[in-house]
C-alpha cells in the first residue's frame, strides 16, 4: 500500500475518515468518505496522531475534517463474500469534470471510478483485481482485491447523466467518421499502388 498517494487523497478533499475494526486487535481502515483502504502494519491512529503519523503540519491540519467511526456496517469488508462478481477493466479511461475514469461494466450498468483511487494499490497492480459488490440497501460498491486479499472498498463517481450520454454519441459519431475517412484513404492508397 502506498501510503503517501492514501494521505494525498485524504488532504486534496480535506477529509480523513478513520474506522475502526470490530475490535481493538482488527485493521483500521483510512478514506476520504469515497474509498477506505486498510492501514496494515500501522500503529492505531486516532484524531490526534493521525497527522503526525501522515507529517501534516498543524497549520494545514487544522484545516482538515476528521473523523472516526466504525466500519459501516452497510459495506462488507470482508475478503470474500459470496455475491461478488470480478469485473473486466477496459483499455480505455475517459477524462471527466477533471477527474480520469475507469469505466466498468456491471450487473447495474455501467459503473465508474475515480483512477485516483487506485493510485495508493500501484504496488499490487499486477495481481490486482476489481470485484463488484452490493451493499445493504443495493448500492453498487467496487472492492480491490490483491489476490485473494481485499485492499480496498471503492465507491463508484457517478458520472452518467443526460449530458454525458450526449457528448458520449457526438464522440463516438464523430470516431465512426474519422475511421470511414481514415478507411476510404486506405483504400484509395492501395488502389494507387497497383
Amino acid at each position: 500500500m502506498k501510503y503517501k498517494a492514501l494521505a494525498a487523497i485524504c488532504k486534496k478533499r480535506k477529509c480523513f475518515f478513520l474506522f475502526d475494526g470490530k475490535d481493538n486487535t482488527s485493521v483500521q481502515w483510512l478514506g476520504d468518505g469515497n474509498a477506505a483502504y486498510p492501514l496494515l502494519k500501522m500503529p492505531p491512529l486516532d484524531k490526534e496522531s493521525i497527522f503526525s503519523v501522515f507529517d501534516i503540519p498543524d497549520k494545514q491540519a487544522s484545516k482538515m475534517f476528521v473523523r472516526q467511526e466504525p466500519l459501516p456496517v452497510s459495506i462488507d469488508f470482508r475478503d470474500a463474500v459470496e455475491c461478488e462478481n470480478v469485473l473486466k477493466l477496459d483499455e480505455m479511461e475517459i477524462g471527466y469534470a477533471g477527474r480520469v475514469l475507469q469505466p466498468l461494466h456491471t450487473a447495474q450498468g455501467l459503473q465508474f471510478i475515480d483512477t485516483k483511487y487506485l493510485e495508493p494499490l500501484a504496488e499490487y497492480k499486477d495481481m490486482l483485481a476489481l470485484y463488484e459488490r452490493t451493499d445493504t440497501s443495493g448500492q453498487t460498491y467496487i472492492a480491490a482485491k490483491n489476490g485473494l486479499i481485499l485492499v480496498a472498498v471503492i465507491m463508484p463517481f457517478d458520472a452518467i447523466n443526460e449530458k454525458f450520454v450526449q457528448q458520449l454519441q457526438a464522440f463516438t459519431r464523430d470516431c465512426k467518421v474519422a475511421l470511414e475517412i481514415k478507411q476510404e484513404r486506405q483504400n484509395g492508397q492501395g488502389a494507387a499502388d497497383r
